[in-house]
């Protein structure tokens, strides 16, 4: 067993990233303070400073599974970084990183106080709480210990506890959590991640990131039916266009096009215009174009020449 993995239960984060429903804020992304941006500013530039954001998720709770994923990379870069040396990157692992992640509806009928929270620990010393466990989905495989906190006389809030996640962020630190009755839970428990192609996440531009399972087989099919079929139409959700360019990057599309392209994930933008203001950069983004979709909608492609029957 290597050095992060005994570190791993043991230490309090010292880097804290919060995502609840409850903070308050305006529901529009384009509003709110974009996570995505933040978090990646704060690992490439600050990786050696602690950490204590908190994210608003109230209507985008779909985008939590993003965040999520994203934190996970964003520890991968380092590892990676030539720039850093072994010793930096361990201190930077030593310093742990912990997430809040509050996205379970109180939907049901039932007596059970919402879904379980979940604490889980991932490779790297990262730990999750979370509810519901589907919030794991996207990082499965890097679950190393799972354990679930019960609901009723679990010692941390009373059973009728409305307000679970004030609370529960507490046991981000082990000190405190191995003094309640958590059950130890398989990791292969979690739900598979959502194979789909769907809409992720919408940054503060309104440009729209995403998800799937293989993100260059998807832009390959799109190349086919730019191909083959006269270009292609996309559906995010209820609205479908058909005036969008396949490139490489944004730089090789035309100002106030909406482009399609790789960036980790598949990526929509409109290319600001050179005398777009402000307003009109979010006005006309690629989120409003498509008719303000909810995160989570799903995404579709198929061939632009109406004869065709080509789908992805």
């Amino acid at each position: 067993m290597g050095l992060l993995s005994l570190l791993s239960p043991r230490t309090n984060p010292e880097r804290k990233i919060w995502l609840s429903d409850t903070y308050g804020g305006p529901l529009d992304p384009t509003q709110r303070p974009d996570a995505d941006a933040i978090l990646c500013t704060h690992f490439r530039s600050q990786p050696f400073d602690t950490a204590d954001y908190k994210f608003d998720t109230f209507g985008n709770e779909a985008a939590t599974q993003h965040v999520l994923e994203l934190i996970v990379g964003l520890h991968d870069q380092i590892d990676q970084c030539a720039h850093f040396s072994k010793r930096e990157k361990r201190n930077f692992r030593a310093m742990g990183t912990g997430v809040l992640i509050n996205a379970a509806p109180r939907t049901e009928a039932s007596p059970k106080n919402g879904e379980n929270f979940v604490v889980a620990d991932l490779r790297g010393n990262i730990r999750v709480v979370a509810t519901p466990l589907s919030e794991l989905s996207p990082v499965k495989n890097d679950v190393e210990r799972l354990r679930i906190v019960p609901n009723h006389a679990n010692g941390l809030w009373e059973d009728r506890e409305q307000f679970r996640s004030s609370y529960a962020g507490l046991l981000l630190d082990e000190k405190f959590a191995k003094r309640f009755p958590l059950k130890e839970a398989d990791p292969a428990s979690i739900p598979d991640p959502d194979e789909q192609w769907k809409l992720a996440y919408v940054d503060r531009f309104g440009n729209l990131i995403t998800s799937i399972r293989d993100p260059r087989l998807q832009l390959h099919k799109l190349q086919n039916l730019q191909t083959w079929h006269r270009g292609f139409r996309l559906r995010i959700g209820d609205c479908v266009r058909d005036d969008l360019v396949l490139g490489n990057s944004l730089t090789g599309a035309g100002p106030g096009k909406l482009v399609v392209y790789g960036n980790g994930n598949v990526d929509v933008v409109r290319k600001w215009e050179p005398l777009d203001t402000a307003r009109q950069k979010i006005d006309r983004s690629a989120y409003y174009q498509f008719g303000q979709p909810s995160v989570g909608s799903s995404v579709s492609a198929e061939g632009a020449d109406p004869e065709s029957s080509a789908a992805m």
